[in-house]
């Protein structure tokens, strides 16, 4: 008993590792939020840019290398579409509004909005990406070459801003203000070290009360 007690301290320790925390990527511009609208089959959440009246720009600044292999050349800008009951619904990180390309896109996994004061909610979304980072020049880079998981998540705490007309978003609700997208990163191996150590070190404590 003793001994199966042992192995499972072990191998519990070298197994567990902390769930890697979300580290901010970017962030949408100012005029840009989220517009809840129905546009005659259900209500929508998509985001939505004040000045431009399409998706709000976007500006990347973690991991630099993507930025840079960017050139700064091609503005970002990121779209959210999701439906409830269950909020699913598709994203993306486009190089521009003339939809030129596409940098990344995924699935919308969850939203929660929630009022925290009158006029004022909290918005998050949890968004999984599908397939690589498409490049301006053609090539395909892997999330995980810039220690990346397919985990992202967008948030912000938005102001409704009554003062949008003109267009589509006559019909809706609009909450301004910038959202953070950040993503999980990769654990790192000194994760998987730690773990050994912690199991070594019980198996250690376990063999001294046996031998006292």
């Amino acid at each position: 008993m003793r001994r199966v007690l042992m192995v499972a301290v072990v191998l519990a320790a070298i197994l567990a590792q902390p769930a890697g925390a979300w580290i901010p990527i970017g962030q949408t511009a100012d005029t840009g939020g989220v517009l809840l609208y129905d546009p005659g089959d259900g209500l929508t959440a998509s985001l939505y840019d004040d000045t431009t009246g399409t998706s709000p720009s976007f500006s990347w600044y973690y991991p630099s290398q993507v930025d840079a292999e960017l050139g700064g050349s091609y503005p970002l800008l990121l779209s959210i579409d999701a439906n409830p009951p269950s909020w699913s619904g598709g994203w993306a990180l486009s190089y521009d509004s003339n939809g030129l390309g596409t940098l990344l896109q995924g699935t919308v996994t969850s939203v929660t909005y929630q009022e925290v004061s009158p006029g004022v909610v909290n918005f998050a979304a949890n968004l999984f990406s599908v397939g690589p980072l498409h490049m301006p020049d053609g090539t395909q880079k892997q999330l995980s070459d810039y220690g990346m998981t397919n985990a992202f998540r967008l948030t912000g705490t938005l102001t409704y801003n009554p003062g949008v007309d003109g267009g589509w978003p006559d019909n809706g609700q609009f909450y301004q203000g910038p959202m953070v997208l950040s993503v999980q990163p990769i654990p790192e191996p000194v994760f998987f070290q730690m773990g050994a150590l912690m199991g070594l070190s019980g198996l250690g404590l376990l063999r001294l009360r046996r031998k006292a």
